[in-house]
């Protein structure tokens, strides 16, 4: 059985949806794919019990029989406070790892962001678990500029004793995306290994849907149901983006108009943001020729209790984990990575790692 170990330079790399970009590259291929996750970092409470959400994320989407307590089976809580402790910890670890690899062509094992020893930590760095189950590592950075990913990749690789064999450098702006090739690329190619795979900034990506954004402002909705995977960039208080029958809204001062793209045109992402949605704010609910209007174009409307400067405010702030819904976003980072070529080295290359 093959193995890959799913690690990360820092916080809000996008860790998670590289691990389902791989898992889904390698399941394509017709391998059987497995999910393992020692520690549970992003709890959420699912049918009574915290559960991880990378972990429910992988089960529902690749239909994993495993129980969830098993994918992914040490709590944050559990904090060790000895080394005795954490060799309980592994003993369970291991017990579950056992169990999760069975009838498995590959398995995706996905760590907690914590590459180095912290001895108040509730968890085992991703250090001591590569070397554990001898993984080849994954490693994805969020890019601050080539000097820094030069000296993360590098650094983390000798301490992993050279086990680092592909690198997802992420959100890299658009206009730095040829710097960053032509110093990275040659760079790393030079040294033989790892596999570097440059990715831009995306606005798909960074979107939320209506979806999340009813769902973060407890909404209810008036109309507009089944555009509700329409794409939120930003939003505005501005009437200056109502246009056409829209221009109703203009005498609607508690209002908040949601700017990106409609869920049928994810597939040309370079056109001009437009209105997807519109909340009402202060619990106030519109005339019927306000609902009709906004059903007529196919724009959801929806109503918050929250005043307009609450909701702003909670829309900036939310940070909205990935779902089995947000495939959209699964297949926009395949495209970025490369695509089908992109897919053929992951899968060339650990197979490689694996001939011996």
């Amino acid at each position: 059985m093959k193995k890959i170990f799913i690690s990360s330079t820092g916080v809000r790399s996008g860790q998670s949806l590289a691990a389902w970009c791989v898992g889904e590259m390698l399941h394509s291929q017709g391998l059987r794919v497995g999910f393992f996750k020692p520690f549970v970092t992003r709890p959420v409470s699912h049918n009574g019990q915290i559960i991880d959400k990378d972990a429910l994320l992988m089960k529902e989407y690749f239909n994993l029989p495993e129980d969830l307590s098993l994918l992914c089976p040490v709590f944050p809580e559990e904090v060790p406070g000895d080394e005795v402790d954490r060799e309980e910890q592994l003993m369970r670890i291991e017990e579950c790892f056992e169990k999760v690899q069975k009838e498995k062509d590959v398995l995706i094992i996905m760590g907690s962001e914590k590459i180095f020893y912290e001895p108040d930590s509730p968890y085992l760095p991703d250090g001591v678990l590569v070397n554990r189950f001898n993984a080849p590592v994954l490693l994805v950075d969020k890019f601050q500029n080539e000097n820094m990913s030069m000296y993360s990749v590098l650094a983390i690789d000798s301490f992993l004793k050279d086990k680092v064999k592909f690198v997802f450098v992420n959100q890299i702006p658009l206009e730095r995306m040829d710097t960053a090739y032509n110093k990275l690329v040659p760079f790393f190619q030079k040294r033989g290994t790892p596999t570097i795979f440059l990715v831009p900034q995306d606005r798909i990506l960074t979107s939320l849907t209506v979806r999340n954004i009813v769902d973060i402002i407890r909404g209810e909705v008036l109309t507009g149901d089944n555009r509700m995977e329409n794409l939120v960039e930003s939003t505005s208080i501005s009437s200056s983006h109502l246009k056409g029958s829209l221009h109703l809204f203009r005498r609607i001062y508690n209002k908040i108009i949601l700017l990106g793209l409609e869920a049928d045109t994810l597939n040309a992402p370079l056109i001009s943001s437009k209105v997807t949605g519109v909340l009402l704010t202060g619990g106030r609910r519109p005339a019927p020729i306000i609902v009709n209007t906004c059903g007529d174009l196919g724009i959801p409307l929806a109503v918050t209790p929250f005043d307009t400067f609450v909701t702003m405010e909670k829309i900036q702030k939310q940070q909205t984990h990935i779902t089995p819904k947000d495939v959209y976003k699964l297949k926009r980072f395949v495209q970025l990575l490369g695509g089908d070529e992109a897919r053929q080295k992951i899968v060339f290359q650990l197979d490689e790692l694996y001939k011996f």
